[in-house]
């Protein structure tokens, strides 16, 4: 017996990849370009920012 999934991966995958073709189709190569210039930018400024924010321990999740 399959359990329900809280979380599918395949699905919001899917989501992602209409919601960029929609964004980007009828773009030359060159508006593509930029268009993934822009995204990459934006998603390594939320990494860095990710990384910097301190993250609390299993430890001090359990304690509360």
């Amino acid at each position: 017996m399959k359990s329900k999934k809280s979380f599918d991966c395949v699905e919001m995958k899917r989501r992602a990849q209409e919601k960029i073709f929609k964004e980007t189709s009828g773009m030359s190569v060159d508006e593509q370009l930029a268009y993934w210039k822009k995204h990459e930018q934006a998603f390594r400024r939320e990494i860095v920012q990710s990384t910097r924010t301190p993250r609390r321990s299993k430890a001090a999740h359990a304690k509360g």
